[in-house]
């Protein structure tokens, strides 16, 4: 792997890290994955394998920041669903 390649992948594994900290299954799951993952593939010397496999970081970065946006969609929605219950609730008790 050359100088560059590598710290391409250090940055996709520090990236990856960093955006496992909101993981569903927890942090030290998604960590232990991930480093399993990256030590699978340690001794891989092609440039192009080397390439796809920063490409798939790349991906699964984006899986997991959509992820965490629907998430967070679910959350606000849930949120004013309830408010507009709430509001629905005090508008019937004061008809009465």
């Amino acid at each position: 792997m050359s100088c560059a390649s590598r710290g391409q992948a250090l940055q996709a594994y520090k990236n990856l890290l960093t955006l496992g900290r909101s993981y569903p299954r927890g942090y030290d799951h998604f960590r232990d994955k991930l480093r399993a993952a990256f030590d699978k593939n340690r001794n891989v010397t092609d440039p192009e394998q080397v390439t796809a496999l920063l490409g798939k970081c790349d991906r699964i970065a984006g899986e997991l920041r959509t992820l965490y946006m629907l998430r967070q969609y679910a959350n606000v929605h849930k949120r004013v669903s309830q408010e507009a219950v709430r509001r629905q609730q005090a508008q019937a008790a004061r008809r009465f």
